[in-house]
């Protein structure tokens, strides 16, 4: 607390700028959820022998009042029968799209060996809520595509065969080893709050 009061002592522009990061960080840290170890893909992926691959597509067909539309996963321990996040770690995906009625849009993610929910955070009511994904290590899996419906419900295709093609021609690299992910009922997931 010295240390503080001497540096608030020295002069008008320390005094602001002490003030500012001693206000600001604590709260940018926290509003922000923090570290997040989940890597967003191009198309040009390569499986990590370490990690793993997952990918999904959403598609909108019913009308959403937002300009965009999103479908976030995250990880979920089996054990604790929880996600893992907390306010200065959380692994989850971030996927984004128009929210108007069109084609899948594909997205891939590098992630721990681990499993994932649909995140608690998503507010669209879900036709399921207590399915886990598994994502094994050195694989590559395709989760399904969330499909946003006319009764205003997210819905979630897995079946592969008609995506295969689009999902080889799009990940030309993984495409080929790509296997529909296991699944497992669990808890429904919660959130938490970060309040700075």
């Amino acid at each position: 607390m010295m240390i503080l009061n001497n540096l608030i002592l020295v002069g008008g522009k320390m005094k602001k700028t002490v003030v500012y990061f001693l206000l600001i960080a604590p709260s940018s840290i926290l509003s922000a959820c923090g570290l997040n170890n989940v890597k967003k893909l191009n198309s040009d992926a390569t499986i990590n022998p370490y990690r793993s691959i997952i990918i999904y597509g959403i598609r909108v067909e019913g009308r959403w009042d937002a300009p965009m539309f999103s479908v976030d996963l995250s990880e979920y321990d089996l054990k604790l029968q929880a996600i893992t996040g907390n306010c200065f770690r959380y692994n989850h995906t971030e996927a984004m799209i128009p929210s108007v009625a069109g084609n899948i849009h594909f997205f891939a993610f590098e992630v721990q060996s681990e499993h994932f929910v649909v995140s608690p955070f998503n507010t669209v009511h879900k036709s399921f809520s207590t399915t886990a994904f598994n994502a094994p290590k050195g694989k590559a899996v395709y989760i399904g595509t969330f499909l946003y419906d006319q009764k205003r419900t997210l819905n979630l295709q897995r079946d592969f065969e008609p995506v295969a093609s689009q999902l080889q021609s799009h990940f030309p690299k993984i495409g080929n080893t790509l296997k529909i992910s296991e699944t497992l009922e669990v808890t429904h997931p919660r959130g938490f709050l970060c309040t700075p």
